[in-house]
């Protein structure tokens, strides 16, 4: 690809991407940081962070999501050493009408367990592979999207994201079935 501006993001174009991009960053932000209020006011500190990148012709086209997404973690990990994130507790949801005892109590379980992962994911493993569960399973992208937003090889990412795959088996049997 050679360097010519028809092959740089314009500031014309980031309406566009906004739309196509805000509900994914903001929730993988929020994967970080479990506060909705943070995790929107991030995203915007994120995209007009994109935004000056535009000004100074420095995005191109093919990767504006990898760009968007390593930005996103960049950020996430500034706020985080400038503050400490409140941490948001699953909220007790009301019995729905018509749900059995036993479904009810099943939907706790599977609650607590979805907790009980998400700690884990967030507190025992490293930020690396936090990154990487959260970036596969929350946000679905490909292993060489992850690849090219953690900056690593597609096989290391394979490698890094089977171990966690088996650390989460180990200390939560069955979770993968």
């Amino acid at each position: 690809m050679s360097d010519t501006a028809e092959n740089y993001l314009k500031l014309e174009d980031l309406p566009g991407l906004y739309r196509k991009h805000l509900r994914e960053i903001v929730a993988y932000i929020y994967s970080f940081v479990h506060n909705d209020d943070d995790a929107r006011e991030m995203t915007q500190d994120v995209f007009y962070k994109v935004c000056e990148q535009i000004k100074r012709r420095s995005i191109v086209k093919g990767n504006f999501r990898a760009y968007l997404y390593k930005t996103a973690r960049n950020h996430v990990i500034d706020v985080s050493r400038k503050k400490t994130l409140a941490v948001v507790q699953l909220e007790e949801r009301d019995q729905p009408v018509g749900k059995t005892r036993a479904s009810h109590e099943n939907q706790v379980i599977d609650a607590m367990m979805l907790e009980d992962v998400s700690a884990y994911i967030d507190t025992k493993l490293s930020e690396k592979e936090s990154a990487v569960f959260k970036l596969r399973f929350y946000q679905d992208l490909k292993l060489e999207e992850i690849a090219e937003v953690m900056e690593s090889s597609i096989a290391g990412i394979s490698r890094l994201l089977q171990k966690v795959l088996r650390e989460l088996e180990k200390k939560f049997p069955g979770i993968l079935d």
